[in-house]
Parts: C-alpha cells; sequence; structure tokens
C-alpha cells in the first residue's frame, strides 16, 4: 500500500495549509538522494572498507526513521524521511 495518504492525514493535523500534493515530493526526493548516494557509495570504496559503510549507512537509515516518526513538522520530516534516509 501507500502511507502517503497517511502522512498527510498526519501532519494536516498539525499545519491546516499543507496541502496533499506537497506529500508526494517525499518519495522522489528518497529516490533521488538514495540514487546520488549509491554512486557515491562506490566511490567511497575506495577509501573505507565495505563493511564500514554498510553499518554506517544502517545507522543512518534507522536513524533518520526512528528521528523522521518523533516530527510534527512536515518539512522536518521531509528532511529525514526523504533525504537522510535515501542517504543510509
Amino acid at each position: 500500500g501507500n502511507i502517503q495518504d497517511y502522512v498527510f492525514s498526519y501532519f494536516h493535523s498539525f499545519d491546516d495549509t499543507l496541502q496533499q500534493s506537497t506529500v508526494f515530493a517525499v518519495f522522489p526526493i528518497l529516490v533521488g538522494t538514495t540514487t546520488f548516494m549509491m554512486w557515491i557509495g562506490v566511490l567511497f570504496m575506495k577509501y573505507f572498507h565495505p563493511t564500514l559503510q554498510l553499518i554506517i549507512g544502517m545507522i543512518t537509515l534507522i536513524g533518520s526513521a526512528l528521528i523522521s516518526s518523533l516530527t510534527t513538522n512536515f518539512y522536518v520530516f521531509m528532511i529525514f524521511y526523504g533525504a537522510l534516509q535515501g542517504i543510509g
């Protein structure tokens, strides 16, 4: 299923000016940062062991998911869920 309706419903209760079309920007940001960071990750393989990269990525992924679940501002959620989760 798609959670964007639930995300909109949750953040709309805090911000009445939030439009549902704004919520749909989260997924493209997530895909864009994931794609870009895969390229950066390949470059980092010259300098860091793959296990270290995996550990850093998983900490970033889990941490951004936990922090984004605690936010009440949609734009903070977009940064932590959309951008940082793509980095992880």
